[in-house]
């Protein structure tokens, strides 16, 4: 069976804020077709005179209890009254710690950590799913399984000539065509380019995929599994007289385990190019966010990423460039909202901390049926129990 109609076996698919039914295989295709830097590497930031950062967050989902709770309170005791508006819930901050510190100080309401965002469910059986993001990157509707790799994957042979690259793409503009030549020091822009039809690109991408002895596969078993986000660690800079910019390319090739046809030939294998460009003299990571095609029974999928520039010689010793696979992510992208589940959801800056600090909350907890007799807000006991109970939890 052509893998067309396995990919067309499916009627629904999400990538990001992307989501098809119908006829998948064009949709998949077009996909491929108007994806960009912005979308594959969507906090990426030009700027800053071409010296590369990276800024990592922490994300991470707490279940704090059985439902329904209360909710936050002070360090005091006092309720924290929220709305359905999460950016301005700020005083949540006086009742969640990290590392033993609060956020946010009572009484005084100054903030201990900036750049920090926090939403939470009390765990009714209907409740709506934790905050989504404008940026996709943050969203809590990612669920990701990570892959621990680390590899180091080395350039092309400094002798071997490479050839110039042309690619289609619906996000560009006039002919819809670009050409990448790649020189001595790579190529001289952060790009993402997709390259799925018969021709001299993919011939020429195939010839450095053979020659390459060292290469990182990771095969993805999971069939909910929507996309992959891929983090890439590099370190690049020309030496002497001054600090340049250098380059690193690479392809990510994504398809079918198994199978060698692209998918503008009614196969799956799609070759992204990849290049990062800049200036980084400590390790920097940049995540790329890749497409699957869709799940079929009982055949997984599999990414492949491998070098496409020349690794410096010796006589190069000016040219710093070091390229890392850190880890493949799994994102299976659903709304889950965790029915019957206390659940606190986190996003905070990486930079504030040596490693994934503890999170504590103060909070009143589970709402429970009490004696008729029984004021929870003062505590207290009015007259002789009925022995009935309340209607209301409380």
């Amino acid at each position: 069976m052509a893998f067309i109609n396995l990919i067309n076996q499916k009627s629904r698919y999400k990538y990001s804020d992307w989501s098809f039914e119908g006829d998948f295989y064009q949709s998949y295709v077009n996909l491929w077709k108007k994806l960009t830097i912005k979308t594959v590497c969507p906090n990426v930031n030009d700027g800053n005179k071409g010296r590369l950062e990276s800024v990592s967050a922490y994300q991470v989902v707490d279940l704090v209890s059985e439902g329904p709770i209360k909710g936050f309170c002070d360090r005091l005791g006092q309720d924290i009254i929220t709305t359905n508006n999460s950016s301005s819930n700020e005083d949540i901050f006086k009742g969640v710690y990290l590392n033993d510190v609060p956020v946010k100080n009572t009484p005084s309401d100054t903030l201990n950590y900036a750049r920090t965002f926090v939403d939470y469910r009390v765990g009714t059986h209907n409740q709506d799913p934790l905050t989504q993001f404008e940026n996709s990157t943050l969203s809590f509707r990612n669920n990701y399984q990570s892959f621990s790799y680390n590899t180091k994957i080395p350039g092309i042979e400094p002798s071997t000539r490479l050839a110039k690259l042309t690619f289609e793409s619906d996000s560009l503009l006039d002919d819809q065509v670009v050409e990448v030549q790649l020189n001595e020091l790579g190529y001289g822009e952060n790009v993402v380019f997709a390259a799925f039809k018969t021709g001299l690109t993919i011939d020429t991408l195939r010839g450095y995929e053979r020659r390459q002895p060292v290469k990182l596969n990771h095969s993805i078993t999971n069939d909910s599994v929507n996309a992959l986000m891929i983090n890439m660690e590099c370190v690049l800079q020309k030496t002497g007289g001054d600090t340049d910019p250098n380059n690193a390319a690479f392809v990510i090739k994504v398809g079918y385990q198994g199978d060698e046809v692209l998918l503008g030939n009614n196969g799956s294998v799609v070759y992204a190019f990849c290049n990062i460009h800049g200036i980084a003299t400590s390790p920097y990571v940049r995540s790329f966010y890749i497409p699957l095609p869709p799940a079929v029974q009982s055949i997984d999928r599999q990414v492949s990423i491998f070098r496409v520039d020349k690794e410096p010689t010796h006589e190069q010793f000016s040219h710093v460039k070091s390229v890392t696979v850190q880890t493949v992510n799994e994102i299976v992208y659903e709304n889950l909202n965790y029915p019957h589940s206390a659940i606190v959801g986190s996003v905070f800056d990486a930079r504030s901390f040596g490693q994934a600090p503890t999170r504590t909350y103060d909070l009143k907890l589970l709402k429970v049926k009490v004696p008729s007799n029984y004021d929870s807000e003062t505590r207290t006991y009015n007259g002789d129990w009925d022995g009935t109970f309340s209607k209301k939890l409380q």
